[in-house]
Formats: C-alpha cells, sequence, structure tokens
C-alpha cells in the first residue's frame, strides 16, 4: 500500500451524532449535499459536523507541513466557529498494518445553530506551514419556484 501522498479533508453534516456504548458512532439526518430552508436566518435545534482529515506521516514528504493548527467552520468566507488550538492532540495512524498517514476526526456540536443566510458551510483546516484546506460543502439555499410549488 501507498503512502498518504497529500492531505485530505472531508466533512459530514448531520442533525445529531451519538456515540453508543459500543464505541460505534451514529450520525442522524445526515444531509445530503444540501440544506433548504424557506427562510433566513433559520434556527436549527442542533448541527453536528464531523471532519475526518487524513494526512502523510511526518517522515513522507509534506508530512509535517500538513499537521493541523486549528479547525473552523466556514460559511462563505465567514468563520462561524473556531477550535482552538490543538498542540499534542493524538492522532492515529489511518490503518493498522502498512499504515498510510495519520487520521484526526473532529466532532462540533452546536445547539442551537443559526444560519444567518444561504451559502457554503465548509471545514477549514489551517496547516502549520500556513496553507488551507477546506471540506467538501453544505449548500444551504432557498427552495426554487418549483420546489415551493410541491405540495
Amino acid at each position: 500500500m501507498k503512502p498518504l501522498s497529500h492531505p485530505y479533508l472531508h466533512a459530514t453534516f448531520c442533525d445529531d451524532v451519538r456515540q453508543e456504548v459500543t464505541g460505534k458512532m451514529l450520525y442522524v439526518g445526515v444531509y445530503s449535499g444540501e440544506l433548504i430552508s424557506p427562510d433566513y436566518p433559520v434556527l436549527m435545534p442542533k448541527l453536528a459536523v464531523i471532519a475526518h482529515y487524513a494526512y502523510p506521516f511526518e517522515d513522507q514528504p509534506g508530512g509535517s507541513a500538513a499537521k493541523a493548527q486549528s479547525i473552523s467552520l466556514m460559511l462563505d468566507d465567514e468563520e462561524l466557529l473556531e477550535l482552538p488550538r490543538f498542540d499534542g492532540l493524538a492522532t492515529s495512524p489511518t490503518g493498522e498494518e502498512g499504515s498510510r498517514g495519520h487520521l484526526m476526526t473532529f466532532m462540533m456540536n452546536m445547539a442551537p445553530f443559526q444560519l444567518s443566510r444561504p451559502g457554503r458551510l465548509r471545514v477549514k483546516i489551517k496547516c502549520v506551514d500556513g496553507s488551507e484546506l477546506l471540506s467538501n460543502a453544505l449548500i444551504c439555499r432557498l427552495p426554487t419556484e418549483t420546489e415551493r410549488a410541491a405540495p
């Protein structure tokens, strides 16, 4: 198995996330790419964001530079939430034998959560070398006329 050659960031947006006594994670109400609200601002009872960040081992090219310094929740270019610095935070290998890099998982549970306007919700990682990495987006939008007219 080849080592991880570049950082990777993926976010899951859902209504809630719970950890079972077995250690399994239960994601409730996972958004499939869009959040459609008839009005903005919208006050949601809760929004959960789970971000998985994988980056190469330090001895691999770009490995130490890709180490995360901070993580933020963004609405377009506006920072909604920044988690504090996490120097020394434990990481785990991305797999057992033949591991390809480090894996960090972050959970942000916000209750209630107010979304002021339509836009793209993303997670942003700031790395120690000053670079930034954006996750996939949850597109927050108003319904189309066709969607408004649907029963």
